[in-house]
């Protein structure tokens, strides 16, 4: 292996330096040309509102929040679709609900079509993990506790 993480680093670190540089010979320049008013405040707006919004949206700032958030959303439309099965299926017995889900195309949050087609052949009953509809007799009961209502591929 030619050079090593020294040679790397170097070069990393020599590229931030030339990017300071000609950062500072920017505003050097514009400052002479702009001066202090009004056009030199919409220059370095200009520069640093994409510089915030990275900031804000790609470092953490919002995706902190908005995770959780888009996570609920997507459990809130899962039941929407559940919701719209049963009204299908005139019942909430797990087969009917089953192929409720298989012939259906519905509708979540985002109102997107969402449809669960049949798939042929063995990769139907060899699902991984399998695919099962829980029944909670109690409340507070947890998914360990819950009884299997169905599963899929099973007749």
């Amino acid at each position: 292996m030619k050079g090593g993480s020294g040679r790397h680093a170097a070069r990393v670190a020599a590229g931030i330096l030339v990017t300071r540089v000609l950062g500072f010979v920017r505003e050097r320049v514009f400052a002479h040309y702009f001066g202090n008013g009004a056009a030199a405040d919409a220059f370095s707006a200009a520069l640093r509102i994409p510089n915030a919004l990275r900031t804000l949206l790609g470092e953490g700032t919002l995706s902190a929040s908005f995770i959780p958030v888009y996570a609920a959303l997507n459990a809130f439309g899962n039941a929407i679709v559940f919701a719209q099965a049963i009204e299908m299926a005139k019942t909430t017995e797990p087969k009917a609900l089953i192929k409720a889900l298989e012939t259906g195309s519905f509708k979540g949050w985002s109102m997107v079509p969402v449809t669960f087609p049949q798939a042929e052949g063995s990769l139907w009953h060899n699902w991984s993990p399998p695919l099962m509809i829980l029944k909670y007799t109690k409340e507070g009961q947890t998914q360990s506790d819950a009884e299997v209502a169905y599963t899929l591929g099973e007749n």
